[in-house]
């Protein structure tokens, strides 16, 4: 699952032109891939900013929903 969600990170990245770590914040992917039924709560940790939350709220959401 963790390897997914990485692979969704990089190919954002890499079609941005931006750092990974700019895309979403790697403990934010660590958690939801334990805990993937905790997406909305997660969205509200301090981790991720509000506009990588307007960003890729949906991206990544997309991605949790075909992975589980």
């Amino acid at each position: 699952r963790l390897k997914r969600l990485k692979a969704w990170r990089v190919g954002e990245s890499n079609r941005l032109g931006l750092p990974v770590v700019l895309i979403w914040p790697g403990v934010s992917l660590e958690r939801l891939a334990k805990k993937p039924n905790e997406f909305r709560e997660e969205m509200k940790m301090p981790e991720i900013r509000t506009w990588q939350r307007r960003q890729w709220e949906n991206s990544l959401g997309d991605v949790l929903g075909s992975i589980f």
